[in-house]
C-alpha cells in the first residue's frame, strides 16, 4: 500500500509504487487456511494438522484463481487467496523478511533485521504528515505489486490506541469498495491524468473472512505455469490482460504486449531458493511495474471521530505468504458552514482560507514523483478536492504574512476565531509531535 503512505515505507517514495522505502518487505510466511497461526515455512504443503477447506474452488470460482501448483511442484489448495482472510498472520502490519531466522525468507528491508513486527509502533511510529477522511467518504486507496503472487487484498480500520493492534480488531471493520471499476494509474503510481480503467473483481458472501465483507481480485496476470519468478522465462499470462494498454514487460522469450508478469520481484530472487538470481539495471527496469491500482473505498458514515490505523491484506494465492502494511488516517468531519467572528469579516475570511489550505495540505506526502507525475487526488463527490496535496499552499503562506505582525497579536487572533468557532478543527502535518505521538490538537481537544 503506498496510498495513503505506510508507516511501513517510512513516509520514503523511493521505489514507489511497487516498494517504497522497502515496505514490500513486511510480510508473513507460512500461511495455511485454517491454522492457528503461521508456520514460517517457504515450503509448500500443510501447516498444521486440520486447515480449512477452500471456499475458492477450480470447479465453481475458476475466475478468481490463477495457479493449482506454486512453481515449484507445491499444491496451492490451502494457500491464503483459496479461502480470503481465514489464513493467520504473523502481525497486521506485516513482519520484516516473514519471520525471524531460520524462518521467513531473510530479506528485511534495509535498516531492519529479520522478525520485527510493524504493529510495533516504537519502531515503526505515526509519519509526520498523515491522512484526513470524512466520514461518509469515498476515498481512492492504492497498492503496487513488487512480486506478482495473484490472489486479492481488502483494507480495514483499527482505532489507534483504544484495543491491541491485531488481525481481529482490523476484521472488525472491513472497507467497503465502491463500485466495479478500478484503475492502472501510471507515472510510477501517481499521475492521475494517466490511468487505465479495468473492471474489478470483487468476492463475498460466505465465502470469505469476515463472513459478508468484500476481497477484490488481483486484477493482474502473473505468468503460467512457473510463475516466471527467478529470471525464469514468462509464458504467457494466467488469463487475459487488461485491454487498451500498449505496455509490454519484457521476460525473455515470453515477451508480449499486455500488463502481465511476475514484475521487479523477478530480480530480486530468493535467498533459501535461489540467491544467483538478480538482474542488471535494464532487466530490473524492463520488469518493473510503473502503476499501482487504484480502488474506491466507502467510509462508513457512522464512523465516529479519532485516530485509525488502515491496514492493507493481500493474501497470496501462488504462495502461503499474506502483505501487510498499516497508514495513519484521522477521521473527521469537516464543518460545512462557518459560524460568524467575533473578529468580523478579515477573520471570517482568514478561516475560510485556513479552511482551503488545510484541506488542501491536509491528505498526502510530498515526493519527487508526485511533483514531476501530477497529483494523487481522491475520488468521488464526498471527498475534498485536493486533499492529497500536503505542500503548504501559497494562499496559506499569505494568510500568514498578511494576518501574523507579531506572536503575541497573531495568538489573540486565532484564540478569538477559535473561541467563535471560525477556525475549523482540521488535523494539520504541522501539529504532529516530531515523536510521532498524538498532541491534543490531533485527538480533536481545543487548546
Amino acid at each position: 500500500m503506498y496510498e495513503p503512505p505506510s508507516r511501513n515505507s517510512a513516509g520514503l517514495s523511493l521505489l514507489s509504487p511497487t516498494c517504497p522505502g522497502g515496505s514490500c518487505q513486511w510480510y508473513s510466511q507460512g500461511c495455511t487456511i485454517g491454522c492457528p497461526e503461521i508456520s514460517g515455512l517457504h515450503e509448500p504443503g500443510d501447516a498444521c494438522a486440520n486447515p480449512a477447506e477452500p471456499m475458492l474452488t477450480w470447479e465453481h470460482d475458476a475466475e478468481f484463481l490463477q495457479y493449482k501448483d506454486d512453481g515449484y511442484g507445491g499444491d496451492t489448495k490451502y494457500h491464503p487467496w483459496r479461502y480470503p482472510g481465514a489464513a493467520p498472520v504473523g502481525d497486521p502490519c506485516g513482519t520484516t523478511a516473514g519471520g525471524k531466522e531460520p524462518l521467513g525468507q531473510l530479506d528485511p528491508p534495509p535498516g531492519f533485521g529479520t522478525g520485527v513486527d510493524g504493529s510495533d509502533f516504537k519502531v515503526l511510529p505515526s509519519l509526520l504528515e498523515q491522512t484526513v477522511w470524512q466520514p461518509g467518504a469515498e476515498v481512492e486507496v492504492a497498492w503496487g505489486l513488487a512480486a506478482n503472487h495473484g490472489g486479492g487484498y481488502q483494507y480495514r480500520l483499527c482505532p489507534a490506541g483504544m484495543e491491541a493492534l491485531t488481525e481481529e480488531c482490523f476484521q472488525r471493520k472491513p472497507l467497503e469498495f465502491v463500485g466495479d471499476k478500478q484503475w492502472l494509474q501510471f507515472g510510477n503510481g501517481f499521475d492521475k491524468s494517466n490511468r487505465l480503467e479495468i473492471k474489478a473483481k470483487r468476492i463475498g458472501g460466505q465465502k470469505v473472512k469476515p463472513e459478508g465483507s468484500t476481497w477484490t481480485m488481483n486484477p493482474i496476470p502473473g505468468c503460467k505455469e512457473n510463475g516466471g519468478r527467478a529470471k525464469s522465462t514468462c509464458l504467457g499470462p494466467t488469463f487475459e490482460p487488461a485491454p487498451g494498454s500498449d505496455k509490454t514487460y519484457r521476460y525473455g522469450g515470453g515477451s508480449a504486449p499486455g500488463i502481465y508478469g511476475y514484475g521487479s520481484g523477478r530480480c530480486m530472487g530468493n535467498l533459501s531458493k535461489k540467491p544467483e538470481a538478480f538482474c542488471d539495471p535494464q532487466e530490473y527496469y524492463d520488469v518493473s511495474f510503473d502503476f499501482g491500482i487504484v480502488d474506491l473505498v466507502k467510509i462508513p458514515d457512522d464512523l465516529p471521530e479519532g485516530h485509525y490505523i488502515l491496514g492493507f491484506r493481500w493474501d497470496c494465492e501462488m504462495t502461503k505468504q499474506i502483505w501487510s502494511s498499516c497508514a495513519d488516517v484521522i477521521i473527521k468531519r469537516m464543518q460545512s458552514r462557518l459560524r460568524p467572528s467575533a473578529r468580523g469579516e478579515n477573520a471570517a475570511r482568514a478561516a475560510l482560507v485556513v479552511f482551503a489550505a488545510t484541506a488542501e495540505s491536509a491528505g498526502t506526502r510530498r515526493q519527487e514523483s508526485a511533483k514531476s507525475a501530477g497529483r494523487f487526488s481522491p475520488g468521488g463527490a464526498a471527498a475534498l478536492s485536493g486533499l492529497h496535496d500536503r505542500r503548504p499552499s501559497s494562499a496559506w503562506a499569505e494568510w500568514r504574512r498578511s494576518t501574523r505582525p507579531t506572536r503575541s497579536s497573531n495568538r489573540r487572533g486565532h484564540q478569538a476565531a477559535r473561541s467563535a468557532g471560525t477556525i475549523p478543527r482540521v488535523v494539520r502535518p504541522m501539529f504532529v509531535a516530531s515523536t510521532g505521538t498524538l498532541s491534543q490538537r490531533q485527538t480533536g481537544q481545543r487548546i
